[in-house]
């Protein structure tokens, strides 16, 4: 968490300028190095736009993104790349047609493929890991699905 100072009166006016353009106030803390309510105090109740976030959109190369995600990779690591928030990340990613994680294994091709690999003693860490969604998830999808859940095994030393 940044410390907790305030804006000179110059940063002020580029906070005031730069959130007019289109930052969000999220962004303008990250810059700033002071807490996202440091920014809200600069900024006048009558310019702060709606919850909802910037007026301006910024591009995203989605035919780069996509297959990223559809390959694996969080909506989370993803945002986090291009400077964006993880729900702004999430809406593109659905606006462009991705494929959530637990969209493809829950498909029929994506139900049988994680009931043969259960079957075959994949565990349910592994899958979860493999496959995006969590252990949990992915526990009940094969429950849904008329899988007889393992007891777990006993834990490593490790792990105690």
């Amino acid at each position: 968490m940044p410390a907790h100072r305030a804006l000179t009166a110059k940063q002020e006016r580029e906070v005031r300028a730069l959130y007019a353009h289109g930052f969000s106030s999220t962004e303008l803390a990250e810059r700033y190095s002071v807490t996202h309510k440091t920014i809200l105090k600069a900024i006048p109740q009558n310019e702060r736009r709606k919850s909802g976030g910037s007026t301006l959109r910024k591009d995203l190369p989605m035919d780069e993104i996509v297959p990223r995600y559809e390959n694996g990779e969080s909506a989370a690591v993803l945002a986090d790349e291009y400077g964006v928030g993880t729900n702004t990340m999430k809406r593109r990613l659905q606006d462009a047609g991705a494929m959530s994680p637990l969209a493809r294994i829950s498909t029929p091709e994506g139900i049988r493929a994680l009931t043969q690999e259960y079957e075959n003693g994949t565990t349910l860490d592994t899958l979860s890991a493999r496959y995006g969604p969590s252990r949990l998830t992915i526990k009940q999808l094969l429950k849904k699905n008329g899988v007889t859940i393992r007891r777990r095994g006993p834990r490593s030393s490790r792990n105690r």
